[in-house]
């Protein structure tokens, strides 16, 4: 039976606010050692850029406690409800790019480390791949009602089946768990740079947590 004393928004105050530090600190520690290296690329300007998406992300997420998320619906105002509703709307835009953003970090990680034709040609690939399914359900959101409004105020003329919007996140997800493996294989069996080089750093922290 629900109680209006009942509140899981600390919990998720707190999860949320040990993620946005975890993130910060490892990506924080990773572009230190590779500046000091002089050895920055593309890996570290995505991965600090997922990080900045995380802090958007968090910060959403921090904000929707503030007005009541992790309380029971009966016991908010409809303005805190429909406030809540948005800025979770706002994290899900946030949610994918964020994703997309590690996957093709690895990918410009393997990279620098190893550059065949062949592997070129292959995580080039990958990454206009993961680019497209990413925007997919990103557009799908921003389209699903009209007017966008409509998703969070649940007040529209018309708005898509919500199975659009599933299967848009299902064909994503699937995305990521198939070349997940691979690209972790490659960056894990992919020939060692030696301890002196300025790519000896290469495969610290990177910074999974930012995609949490």
């Amino acid at each position: 039976m629900a109680r209006e004393g009942d509140n899981a928004g600390p919990t998720l105050l707190v999860i949320a606010i040990v993620v946005l530090v975890v993130v910060l600190t490892t990506t924080a520690l990773r572009i230190t050692v590779r500046a000091k290296r002089h050895a920055l690329g593309g890996d570290d300007y995505t991965i600090a850029a997922a990080s900045l998406l995380t802090i958007g992300r968090v910060t959403c997420q921090i904000i929707s406690v503030q007005h009541g998320n992790g309380r029971h619906r009966e016991f908010l105002a409809i303005e805190d409800y429909q406030y809540i509703n948005f800025l979770t709307w706002l994290t899900q835009l946030f949610l994918f790019p964020i994703l997309c953003l590690l996957k093709i970090s690895v990918c410009l990680l393997v990279l620098r480390i190893k550059s065949t034709k062949q592997l070129r040609i292959g995580l080039w690939s990958l990454i206009v791949l993961l680019i497209l399914t990413t925007l997919l359900p990103d557009i799908v959101l921003l389209a699903e009602c009209d007017p966008v409004s409509a998703y969070w105020t649940s007040q529209a003329d018309k708005c898509w089946p919500a199975n659009v919007r599933i299967y848009s996140i299902y064909l994503q997800t699937c995305m990521f768990a198939i070349n997940s493996p691979f690209l972790w294989a490659r960056a894990n069996n992919i020939a060692q740079p030696s301890p002196s080089s300025p790519m000896s750093s290469a495969r610290c922290f990177p910074s999974q947590w930012s995609g949490t």
